[in-house]
């Protein structure tokens, strides 16, 4: 009889546990999952690499170029031609692009040391887009963690006692006196289920439900017997920590004092982390930004590079034509062999500068390589497709600056810390409340030898322990009040204080970065009136130029001024087209720059950023749908086939041509002309005439 009591018992608190079990799952959320279980697979796979397995395969950038060549110089600097256009450059950018802050830390070769690698679960500075990408969804996290703190919280046992002492003492003789026993022995045990809810408004309700057992061989009215519990309580403070709106901005639940459950406080509350979460969002929205930036400066700059190139060899040839007119003079006796020295070095000059140059380009594809995240080598060479822009452009100051009060993603972030300055002071001023807290608990109890089945319910000792808890035949209640606070609050002054001096200080950083934001203005549109002007100043200075060239050219081909006046205006010619591509460069990306000052980049360039993962319409790459499009039409650039003209052999720009024709029309108009010589032929020199020693010092052997 006893063995089955015991067993019914078990089998009556197993139902009660898992019925709690299953009612404290009703109120769970659902979980946010930012990251696939692919995704998840793949970045395992690359942390476990050597570790619990073979090496991993090589880098993806490597695998799609297996056939790369070996590194380009200056001696080798030719490769197959990849023309690609700015809105494939961005688009190739936001799949695996940087913002090229990292990228001036070895911009320099030779003498630095080792970047520190991350260790203890800490990152280093990266400027990879695909790091950043992140860190919204890392944020997003704290809100679902600080809702936590509202979570119900379920606590249940058992325990089971064996009883068999010795009447020893008064209390125990006395217990035993009727039956005359030698031992006591008692069996009991005891169940405890609990379920907590935090409320929203600092308070705290539960519902619990207990059952205590004893079965004794002394004379009890009830032998055995079971005690049911059904206790309902609730705990509600009244001042501090009262409310919805303060709970949403404390770290922590005020929890309770008569009754321990977990109050959270990892992360900070629900309006603060969605502040954090939205400043990470604006984060990476500027980040992104300064991406587009990146890549068009970086994609102008080799463009201007291709054009300083272009000019040297423009140079060289011109020089190489001086050279060879000079030659033929020499040879029939019309000029001098310091004329061709002078010839020979303004062309090793231009060599040199040439060399530069092209070592320029070399180092400007390699930064649009690396801000767009291609591989340092891939066998190719990347040719700008765009022609650069030179309309003029005066944009409407008070309309800039509106966009840019609404649109910058630094004002944004500093109202964000503004408003989270707010919620501070609020939540500080709630701790200069007393804790004062009312409870209540209300018990419904029941007692009786069974669990199971009926029985006579005025008789006790054969009756259903759970019959008079259900009819509310014994209930007790307990209603209540207490307080407590720290007398004085100097620390909560303090805390006061504090966030109030927080608050005027990031008001009044919003209000200077508002006058920033009007200086930068003010400086960008100037820099674009001047830099279109100087586009104007410089290509009438190399028209003047080109001009100069062809009146010198024939002057000295006529033979009526010496090689000198030719030398200095190819050379003035030369610069003159190396400015004037410089400030068209200068020009569009103080275009880049005026967009990013107002905020307005991604829209200007058409990016949108949206939460979760790509709809299945731009889920392809975008970067292959561009240059698929790119190959089902021709594209009709500006510009007009070659834009140099010859006068006799020497080569100058078309006077009055723009000249913003794209590098790949330049390149293919370039590749035309014959190879330029790395040494100028060998000239032997005629004998000098002898001076009379009386009357004049003898001139030095020229080499």
């Amino acid at each position: 009889m006893r063995r089955l009591d015991r067993w019914r018992w078990v089998r009556a608190g197993l139902t009660a546990l898992c019925g709690a079990l299953a009612f404290a799952g009703v109120p769970g959320c659902s979980q946010h999952h930012f990251m696939t279980e692919a995704d998840f697979k793949y970045c395992n796979k690359q942390a476990l690499c050597g570790v619990t397995g073979p090496a991993c395969e090589d880098p993806a950038d490597m695998r799609r170029n297996p056939d790369q060549g070996g590194i380009r110089t200056i001696n080798t600097p030719e490769a197959k031609p990849r023309d690609v256009t700015l809105a494939e450059c961005l688009a190739v950018a936001l799949e695996r692009g940087r913002t090229g802050e990292n990228f001036r830390s070895f911009a320099t070769p030779g003498g630095l040391p080792l970047a520190a690698g991350p260790a203890n679960g800490q990152s280093v500075f990266t400027d990879a887009v695909r790091v950043f990408a992140y860190d919204p969804a890392i944020r997003s996290i704290d809100m679902e963690q600080s809702l936590a703190k509202f979570d119900p919280f379920f606590r249940s046992g058992m325990t089971w006692n064996k009883v068999d002492r010795p009447v020893g003492n008064a209390l125990d003789s006395f217990q035993s006196a009727s039956s005359q026993l030698s031992t006591i022995a008692e069996d009991t045990a005891s169940f405890q289920s609990s379920l907590y809810k935090p409320l929203s408004t600092g308070g705290l309700a539960g519902i619990s439900f207990n059952t205590d057992y004893e079965y004794s061989n002394l004379n009890a009215k009830v032998n055995p017997s079971y005690r049911p519990v059904l206790s309902l309580s609730v705990e509600q403070p009244l001042l501090r920590g009262a409310g919805v709106g303060i709970n949403e901005l404390l770290d922590s639940h005020p929890g309770s004092i008569r009754t321990q459950v977990p109050t959270g406080g990892t992360v900070p509350g629900i309006l603060l982390s969605r502040i954090n979460s939205e400043q990470s969002k604006i984060e990476f929205e500027r980040r992104v930004m300064n991406l587009c930036f990146a890549v068009e400066e970086a994609y102008w700059r080799l463009d201007e590079a291709f054009w300083i190139k272009y000019s040297r060899e423009m140079a060289l040839r011109q020089t190489l034509e001086s050279w060879n007119i000079a030659n033929s003079k020499y040879k029939a006796g019309a000029a001098t062999l310091l004329d061709l020295k002078t010839v020979e070095a303004q062309y090793r000059s231009f060599q040199g500068q040439y060399v530069q140059a092209l070592g320029a380009v070399l180092e400007a594809e390699r930064k649009l390589r690396y801000v767009i995240g291609l591989p340092a080598e891939d066998g190719f060479r990347l040719i700008p497709a765009d022609s650069p822009t030179e309309a003029p452009f005066l944009p409407d100051y008070q309309a800039a600056l509106q966009e840019a009060f609404s649109a910058r993603p630094d004002l944004q972030q500093t109202r964000l810390e503004v408003q989270r300055s707010h919620f501070e002071v609020i939540r500080a001023a709630n701790g200069l409340l007393p804790d004062v807290r009312a409870f209540a608990n209300y018990d419904l109890q029941g007692l009786g030898n069974r669990i199971d089945g009926t029985g006579n319910d005025a008789n006790l000792s054969d009756s259903n322990a759970f019959t008079p808890l259900l009819n509310n035949q014994f209930q007790n209640w307990t209603v209540g009040v207490i307080a407590s606070f720290q007398l004085g609050f100097r620390n909560e002054h303090s805390v006061v204080q504090r966030a109030k001096l927080n608050l005027m200080q990031r008001s009044l950083q919003l209000e200077e970065a508002e006058t920033r934001v009007t200086y930068e203005l003010t400086q960008i549109i100037r820099q674009l009136v001047q830099d279109h002007r100087l586009i104007e100043i410089n290509r009438g200075q190399r028209n003047a130029n080109a001009e100069q060239v062809k009146l010198r050219y024939q002057a000295f081909k006529a033979g009526k001024e010496t090689i000198n006046f030719l030398l200095d205006a190819q050379r003035d010619l030369a610069d003159a087209l190396r400015q004037e591509h410089s400030s068209i460069a200068s020009y569009n990306i103080s275009l880049a720059n005026f967009e990013a000052l107002k905020g307005s980049m991604l829209a200007h360039n058409n990016v949108k950023i949206m939460d979760g993962p790509l709809p299945d319409c731009v889920d392809a790459r975008a970067s292959e749908h561009i240059r698929q499009r790119r190959g089902a039409f021709t594209i009709a650039e500006s510009g007009s086939g070659p834009f140099f003209e010859k006068t006799g052999g020497m080569i100058s720009p078309k006077s009055g041509e723009s000249c913003t024709v794209s590098v790949k029309q330049m390149q293919q108009t370039v590749n035309e002309l014959p190879a330029l010589p790395d040494k100028l032929a060998d000239t032997t020199p005629s004998p000098l005439p002898k001076l009379n020693e009386a009357t004049a010092v003898p001139a030095p052997e020229i080499k």
